[in-house]
């Protein structure tokens, strides 16, 4: 079977990259070794600056309410013990608003997208052998294509030769049901000395649905205890009635300080590790490297590099809060 493009790994990286090589008229494969797109490692939380790059593949916000995501208006830190609130405003950039969506939801999501342009995906297939043969390639001795990308995240490109860089963030995140005392209009971030390079994390992503986490670029050996210790917090002053809807999970992050070389392939989304990730810029990056890459491909030029927006520049000013009733220092 022969393909334009064949792409590995069904984030929001490759799906959006196999979704504009299918609008493109790209006769396109997308190939993942999951068997269905649920139970990633991640926050549901996609920014202010996520709304304008899906603005670029054409999802609106009317289309993430139809989805069950929770629309929020603002941040919500304690900073070393000072709470500090950024109401997101609109510019080049930023929307005035973000979403907190479930990604066993958006992802799917993107897959029917990808499906309904014309892409091809195959769900449990794991890929592992790419052999180049003059100007084609070759996957599994069964797909052979012009053009092969790698959107296989931050562990998966490892056994087809992209470079991993080492010590990457570790995180830890849940997804419960629960009745929660907190605002659903906002983000909580804690940054505090015990999760070093890091910051927990609390985000409503749906009618009574919250993701909560942590982690640490510099505290991976200690990030369980970090996890128990703020679930433990969060059930005991925030939640009533509350279970899993995805039990506590971990893995590793595909974001950097800086970019990283990897192999003759191109690679998007976690797989290229350049997302820094002091921006908490993932899916939005994952999304626009997709995007860029696929554009390259359509018009045969270099991908263009996905510019991280400065940390804060999505906010005009920062209010102190010196008591909140909604929001605890303890969190």
């Amino acid at each position: 079977m022969d393909y334009d493009v064949i792409i590995i790994g069904a984030g929001p990286a490759g799906l959006t990259c196999g979704l504009q090589l299918a609008k493109a008229g790209k006769s396109c494969l997308i190939i993942e070794q999951r068997e269905e797109l649920r139970g990633k490692v991640c926050g549901d939380g996609l920014s202010s600056h996520c709304m304008q790059v899906l603005k670029k593949i054409n999802i609106q916000e009317d289309e993430l309410v139809s989805l069950g995501g929770k629309k929020i208006y603002r941040n919500i830190t304690s900073n070393f013990g000072q709470l500090e609130q950024r109401y997101y405003c609109k510019s080049k950039e930023y929307e005035n608003y973000a979403f907190g969506l479930s990604r066993d939801v958006f992802d799917p999501y993107l897959l029917h997208l990808a499906r309904m342009a014309g892409a091809e995906v195959r769900l449990g297939w794991k890929v592992s052998k790419i052999e180049k043969y003059n100007s084609e390639y070759v996957i599994d001795s069964t797909f052979k294509t012009k053009k092969v990308v790698l959107a296989c995240g931050a562990m998966g490109g490892k056994k087809l030769g992209v470079l991993r860089p080492e010590n990457l963030p570790f995180g830890i995140s849940a997804r419960v049901f629960g009745d929660c005392n907190l605002a659903s209009d906002a983000f909580y971030f804690k940054y505090d000395w015990q999760y070093g390079n890091g910051y927990a994390w609390l985000f409503p992503v749906g009618e009574k649905l919250w993701n909560y986490g942590v982690w640490s670029a510099d505290k991976q050996k200690n990030i369980n205890n970090l996890f128990k210790q703020l679930e433990q917090r969060l059930k005991h002053t925030y939640f009533s009635s509350i279970h899993y809807d995805r039990q506590p999970k971990g893995a590793l992050i595909g974001a950097t300080k800086g970019k990283v070389k990897n192999n003759l392939l191109p690679c998007i989304g976690d797989c290229d590790y350049i997302a820094c990730y002091e921006s908490g810029e993932g899916i939005s990056f994952a999304i626009e490297s997709g995007y860029h890459q696929a554009n390259a491909i359509i018009n045969d030029m270099e991908a263009e590099t996905v510019s991280i927006p400065i940390r804060d520049a999505f906010c005009g000013e920062v209010k102190k809060l010196d008591k909140e009733p909604l929001v605890r220092q303890n969190l």
